[in-house]
């Protein structure tokens, strides 16, 4: 199945391609990328920009081209709309590749993934100009590997100007959703500051049906179990901006950005150990935290930046668990966690301009962190000791680079650079102080570009990266879901190491064609492994030996008329997994397939009514030891821009179908295992947006945070 899955996609491709490439007449030009241009029949085609360029090894959208007509209010929708470009839930990903960073005007600071999507979801996508999309991020970004670099408008030739936007959004799943954001810019001259505040109240479902087989002393018993809870969060956003661009053109840029989340989980299961004992859960969880990060930046029009930032953040989390036996007995479960983080980190960077063409990059940074985690539970008022601990772990990181860029005539150009980066770990647990890890490593980087022609270019990309555990994997900390399951640190977790390759055929500025190779050494995953000695099951994280992933993807955009247009994704991706989880040896491959399509219909002549229909499948697939079932979804949203485009109201309907609903399946040796997740990603919702003044956003400086956090 999964193969005439792939074969679908590339044949429904190449369709799409010989059709083009065969009606072609001498009457009109349809653009498909910025380096390519295709001739097309008149019923076609009308003048059309280009959304897409190659610059530098990057590619760089027009994103208010890409938007104009698209269900787009905020930053992050934004992403979902670029070619290429993969989402699960809020986790975006550049397809083809291990892991993207997502930057902020050319730079990634210190925010965690969760407060780095609430930031881009509290920002209005009008302040979006152009989004590179990179491969292989040069050093000089701070990160390495793929990046998405969302750069934001800047209006400093407006002299004592004020501007704003407002935005009310109510969402109808199971519960009620309202979130609202307020955005103020004032510019003056080289002086410009922002503000920015939203705030979410988000009530939602959670169900979960499953059904296991452990073995247990030779003997195998049968686990049912049904789940279901209510999440209730306020999410406030704020963030302020103030720059200052002197007459010789050098900036100073002074960020912060503050994040207060609190959360109250109230979770219960009913499992039924079939013929031992049923078993009822009630989890109830309130979990505050608060982030605070600032960030100064200085760059000058000779080519040195230089800055740092401070991210100070902390998360609690109280627990009451009880569960309640068929045979009359009681267990109560209390525990109070925490997690303190202080992370500081500094970098300088040099860009110079030499003779022939040649432009050298070259810097240095480095970073410390302090994470404090702590844990105390207790079993009916006893200590459990599996559950109790302080740790404290200490981080330090100190690199530098060197590259180059150079442009080798008209059609080619070359970007490459070596990192070296020694970074290490320790932690304090009990007296007992041991290295985490303690490594000096080399870091390639390279993008090859070569022009064939005006409409033809081809792109070669190199990169090699590390992915740290989250300061809470690597401790050894447990929680406590219900009667059968429990979550469990690894306390010999280390990075994994990363190494990706892509070749890209860019055809006519708009179509993008890619095949692709990654191989993830110790790849970080969770999996959850049935215990051998008692009735229960453990969600733990391990390295792998390894994951691979090849394939290829294809994006192709296209109109029909001026009533239509279109966007056909499609991926085909080769995955195996390698290693070892506990007792368990695995060594899997599965072929995946994904195909989707993005269609965009204006209902006016105006085109102030329009209606987008976006919908897509994708087969079977492996993590680890799990297999998915297949997926699918097509939503809808009616848009309707008026009061001279200042305003937009935006009606959509998600996961019409209900079909997003996944299924998990474990069949491996005794590891027998069904689960049915239902989330709620059927939902209607409401969007007002209304923008005085022409107000564009400005952007701020994301934290990386994606290792904080206690608990699952």
């Amino acid at each position: 199945m999964d193969k005439k899955i792939f074969l679908t996609i590339i044949s429904t491709l190449l369709l799409q391609l010989s059709i083009s490439a065969q009606e072609v007449t001498n009457k009109s030009m349809f653009k498909l990328n910025d380096s390519t241009t295709l001739k097309l029949p008149d019923v076609f085609v009308k003048a059309q920009r280009p959304i897409l360029k190659v610059v530098g090894g990057r590619l760089q959208y027009n994103i208010p081209n890409l938007i104009k007509y698209k269900p787009v209010d905020n930053a992050f929708d934004v992403l979902k709309e670029l070619p290429g470009i993969s989402m699960t839930g809020d986790l975006v990903s550049i397809v083809g590749t291990t892991k993207t960073n997502i930057l902020i005007n050319n730079r990634l600071s210190s925010m965690t993934l969760d407060q780095v999507v609430s930031m881009l979801k509290s920002t209005s996508a009008s302040k979006v100009k152009k989004i590179e999309v990179m491969y292989s991020t040069p050093p000089q970004y701070g990160v390495r590997g793929a990046a998405i670099n969302i750069i934001m408008e800047d209006d400093k030739t407006l002299k004592d100007v004020v501007k704003g936007e407002v935005s009310l959004t109510g969402s109808q799943a199971y519960y009620f959703t309202p979130s609202g954001r307020v955005n103020l810019g004032y510019t003056s001259g080289g002086f410009s500051s922002d503000f920015s505040y939203s705030l979410e109240h988000e009530s939602a479902r959670r169900k979960e049906n499953m059904q296991a087989f452990p073995t247990l002393n030779n003997q195998i018993y049968q686990v049912d179990q049904a789940n279901v809870g209510k999440t209730m969060d306020y999410k406030h956003n704020v963030r302020g901006v103030l720059e200052y661009e002197t007459a010789a053109k050098s900036h100073y840029t002074l960020t912060y950005t503050g994040s207060f989340d609190h959360a109250n989980s109230r979770r219960s299961s009913n499992t039924s150990f079939v013929n031992v004992d049923t078993v009822a859960t009630n989890n109830h969880i309130i979990n505050p935290t608060t982030m605070h990060s600032f960030r100064f930046d200085y760059v000058t029009a000779k080519g040195l930046s230089l800055g740092g930032d401070y991210v100070l953040y902390n998360d609690k989390s109280d627990q009451e668990l009880l569960n309640t036996s068929s045979l009359q007995t009681s267990e109560t479960t209390l525990s109070n966690s925490s997690q303190h983080v202080e992370r500081g980190t500094v970098y300088a960077n040099m860009n110079s301009q030499l003779k022939h063409g040649w432009e050298l990059n070259y810097g240095i940074s480095g970073s410390v962190s302090k994470t404090d985690n702590k844990s105390f539970t207790s079993v009916n008022n006893t200590t459990d000791k599996t559950a109790t601990f302080i740790q404290t772990q200490k981080e330090q990181n100190a690199g530098g680079f060197l590259g180059f860029t150079r442009q080798f005539g008209p059609k080619i150009s070359l970007q490459a650079s070596l990192s070296l980066q020694y970074y290490k770990a320790t932690v304090d647990s009990l007296q007992q102080n041991r290295t985490l890890w303690d490594r000096l490593d080399l870091f390639p980087n390279m993008n090859l570009s070569y022009n064939a022609n005006e409409n033809n270019t081809f792109q070669l990309s190199f990169s090699s990266d590390k992915v740290y555990p989250s300061y809470w994997q690597t401790s050894p900390s447990r929680q406590y879901i219900n009667a059968y399951s429990y979550a469990q640190g690894n306390q010999n977790l280390l990075p994994e190491r990363t190494y990706s390759s892509s070749l890209n055929y860019i055809f006519l500025k708009k179509y993008v064609l890619t095949a692709f190779f990654n191989h993830e050494s110790g790849s970080i995953q969770q999996m959850p492994y049935q215990n051998k000695t008692a009735l229960t099951m453990i969600y733990t994280t391990i390295n792998m030996d390894y994951r691979n992933m090849s394939g290829l993807s294809a994006d192709i955009p296209f109109k029909v008329g001026s009533l239509l247009e279109s966007k056909l994704t499609g991926t085909g991706i080769l995955f195996h997994d390698k290693g070892t989880l506990y007792d368990i040896d695995f060594n899997r491959k599965k072929l995946f397939g994904y195909v989707g399509l993005n269609n965009t219909v204006f209902l006016t002549k105006k085109k102030d009514w329009f209606l987008s229909v976006d919908a897509y499948c994708q087969s079977a697939a492996i993590q680890g030891i799990y297999n998915t079932d297949p997926t699918a979804d097509l939503t809808t949203a009616l848009i309707w821009k008026f009061a001279g485009d200042k305003a937009r109201l935006t009606l959509k309907a998600q996961d019409i179908l209900n079909s997003r609903a996944q299924k998990t399946h474990i069949n491996i040796g005794e590891q027998q295992n069904n689960m049915t997740l239902f989330y709620d990603a059927r939902l209607i919702s409401l969007t007002f947006k209304y923008s005085f003044s022409g107000y564009k956003k400005k952007e701020v400086e994301k934290v990386d945070t994606s290792r904080f956090g206690n608990g699952i």
